[in-house]
């Protein structure tokens, strides 16, 4: 007589690990908001594509993020006195996150 032994592995397909948490996978879909629109005292810090000077709002900011295809998070400098006050820092990742008190951010669609 043969003896026959079945492994069976279980996977947790519906969460996934991000930066230390773990979020409902259905989450991670960049057309579905990981963010409340907008976040403020939040920078993306890194990951530029590119920096726009003299934006008024953080509207504006999120506005243009939204016309240019490879953004995906954008960042404005709120503070009317700070050197690089009123900058739009267009991002490709969001995986910069800290905390300023100078910073307004969001997704893409955020506006």
């Amino acid at each position: 007589m043969q003896t026959f032994y079945l492994i069976v592995s279980l996977v947790a397909t519906n969460f996934i690990p991000l930066n230390g948490l773990t979020l409902d996978s259905g989450l991670l879909d960049e057309h579905r908001p990981r963010y409340s629109c907008p976040e403020d005292n939040v920078s993306f810090d890194g990951y530029e594509l590119d920096i726009i000077h003299d934006i008024m709002s953080w509207q504006d900011c999120g506005t243009i993020c939204n016309l240019q295809p490879s953004c995906k998070f954008w960042t404005w400098n709120k503070s009317s006195s700070a050197p690089g006050s009123h900058k739009c820092f267009l991002k490709s990742s969001d995986l910069g996150l800290t905390y300023s008190n100078q910073g307004v951010s969001g997704q893409r669609g955020c506006k």
